[in-house]
């Protein structure tokens, strides 16, 4: 073995910093005073920077609290702002208030006090601006590019049902060889056509371009003014009605041809304006908003209603995930007990679900025009059921995942409950007539919108009967001869008013004996009434006076009985209810929705 080396041979640790040396301890040298003197002043000197930086810094991060502050107050007082502006709109209107003022079609032409951005997605997320609501996963393939001979092949337009389609020919073009396609190429250019108008053909002198605002382009509703916009206006919330009414996902040639009819509803005799391109897109976009909004009314009934259980356990999965597969298979949700399958439609998120989606307040569709949704169409019970499944398939994993809506794919869960609806609606046409009737008329009341229909048991008692009895036979003949004049004023004021009101009934008769009143496939057989309720209150024929206000009225409601007056007055209300309501500057038009042939071929036969 090779002899070990001594301790002293050993390369010695290096010293630290401040470590002393194994020899012995460190010795310092003492500072001169002048040293001392300078080195206090330079610590001084620091010191004294320090605060300064210190100084200068607690200034800043004060602005900037100051900033932080003021911000915040500002994010609470536009978040106040913004909730007050939505509980105040949608307790006038009746729905949820949107973002942006094209979106909003019932300010009157007043620009929106909280937003002056005029396009983007509401607040909520739930409606788009785009025509189809998509996912990026479901999103149809983009078209193909075309070869430029096939691109510039020239398109025809075919009139169908008064609407312009545009249709592509077989290719007739001539095939030219090379020496003749340069005189082609080096041909004058053909001048473009102009831009296509869907209305009917009609004299140039009374046909007018729409009103749009400088340096716009019309392809927003904030782009229209004056009486075009009040029109597009009164349009397109006309459009929301009927999709609800007729058909939750009309084809393109349907939607155009309802597009054309309301706008031709709009107009007087007088003045015309021309329906271009973008207010039919303004329309169809209409169909997306309105289903988001009345998917996003109908989603938060589901989970409380059916017991979903939001906790994130696996026995909470394994049991949402269970019950989902009970209320998706074979309708399941449509029965108040899935299991035993009993109480068809009884569930109570049935008729909560119409309320919720029709009859949310007094500016809803179903309140507006009752007689569009009373009895609730097969067309918008489909249209909840469709609602309720969808939100439904977010629990399929047991999971809540939201999920969008997509017209591609939705539109055939719309087209089996509507078949479903159709089958049960046939199996005795009168009954489920009544029940649909019945849940309007529990949405009305829940709305708070209701007329009373049911008169009251005014009838005298036993008691009073007899005491009345007593007092009549102890009236003397003078008492007979002091209210002579008295009946016979009553019996002939009495005999007036049922003239009058024979000749408004016989005046008014063509509402109530119009054929097929109740028929699903056309509302009245004719139209939509625009506005089922007067602003200005209902009227009794005489200007600006109310029902029942009237000294005729009372004195016939003395002397008839006291049954007469109420069933006359609900005759007259009735018939008033179905005129226009005030403001509305549409016009009743019959129209055929086209698309509940069956339903109509059901109501018509009851």
């Amino acid at each position: 073995m090779p002899p070990k080396k001594p301790v002293s041979d050993y390369p010695k640790r290096p010293l630290e910093d401040d470590e002393a040396p194994s020899s012995g301890p460190k010795r310092r040298r003492n500072k001169s005073a002048k040293q001392s003197e300078m080195d206090s002043a330079v610590q001084e000197k620091e010191i004294s920077r320090l605060k300064k930086l210190l100084a200068v810094s607690e200034k800043e991060n004060a602005v900037q609290r100051k900033k932080l502050n003021d911000a915040q107050d500002e994010s609470e007082t536009q978040k106040r702002k913004r909730q007050h502006y939505e509980e105040a709109y949608e307790e006038e209107h009746g729905r949820l208030a949107p973002e942006s003022e094209d979106e909003d079609d019932m300010t009157n032409g007043e620009q929106s006090s909280w937003s002056e951005n005029e396009t983007g997605p509401a607040k909520t997320g739930l409606f788009g601006s785009t025509i189809r609501t998509v996912s990026i996963l479901t999103q149809s393939p983009q078209a193909p590019k075309l070869r430029k001979s096939m691109a510039k092949t020239p398109k025809a337009t075919k009139h169908i049902s008064g609407v312009q389609l545009p249709l592509t020919p077989p290719n007739t073009q001539p095939l030219h060889l090379n020496s003749t396609r340069a005189q082609l190429q080096t041909a004058a250019p053909k001048a473009s056509a102009p831009a296509r108008v869907l209305t009917p053909p009609l004299e140039e002198s009374n046909v007018q371009e729409p009103e749009i605002r400088p340096d716009q382009d019309g392809k927003s509703l904030g782009d229209y003014s004056q009486l075009t916009k009040k029109m597009l206006k009164e349009s397109v919330r006309y459009y929301e009605m009927r999709v609800l009414a007729t058909n939750m996902y009309p084809e393109t040639p349907m939607s155009l041809e309802w597009a054309q009819d309301i706008w031709e509803s709009a107009h007087d005799d007088s003045k015309r304006i021309a329906l271009t391109d973008n207010m039919i897109r303004l329309m169809h976009k209409r169909g997306t908003r309105v289903r988001n909004i009345i998917r996003g009314r109908i989603e938060p009934l589901v989970q409380p209603l059916f017991g979903f259980k939001t906790s994130s356990t696996s026995a909470a999965t394994k049991y949402n995930a269970t019950l989902y597969l009970t209320l998706i298979t074979d309708f399941g949700f449509y029965y108040e007990d899935p299991v035993a399958r009993t109480g068809l439609l009884r569930h109570p998120i049935v008729l909560q679900s119409i309320c919720a989606g029709f009859f949310f307040g007094k500016r809803s569709y179903g309140v507006e025009n009752p007689s569009a949704f009373r009895p609730v169409r097969l067309a918008s019970l489909a249209t909840a059921l469709t609602m309720i499944e969808i939100t439904l398939s977010q629990w399929s994993t047991g999971k809540f995942a939201a999920r969008g809506l997509d017209e591609n794919s939705d539109k055939f869960i719309y087209i089996k409950h509507f078949a479903r609806i159709t089958e049960w609606a046939n199996l005795d046409q009168a009954k489920t007539k009544a029940l649909r009737t019945k849940w309007a008329t529990k949405a009305l009341v829940k709305a708070g919108t209701a007329p009373d229909t049911d008169i009251p048991d005014v009838s005298m008692s036993k008691t009073d009967r007899a005491q009345a009895l007593a007092e009549l036979d102890e009236m003397g003949s003078d008492d007979e001869s002091s209210d002579g004049n008295i009946d016979e004023a009553n019996n002939s004021g009495a005999a007036q008013i049922g003239n009058t009101q024979a000749e408004e009934q016989s005046s008014d008769g063509n509402v109530d004996s119009e054929p097929g009143a109740d028929t699903e496939g056309g509302i009245n057989n004719d139209t939509i009434p625009r506005s089922q309720t007067s602003r200005g209150g209902m009227r009794n024929g005489k200007k600006g006076q109310p029902v029942g206000t009237d000294a005729n009225h009372q004195r016939a409601h003395e002397a008839q009985g006291p049954t007469a007056m109420p069933a006359a007055s609900n005759k007259k209300n009735l018939l008033k209810s179905q005129q226009w309501g005030g403001g509305s500057i549409l016009k009743v038009k019959a129209w055929q929705p086209g698309v509940e042939e069956s339903e109509r071929d059901t109501d018509s036969s009851e």
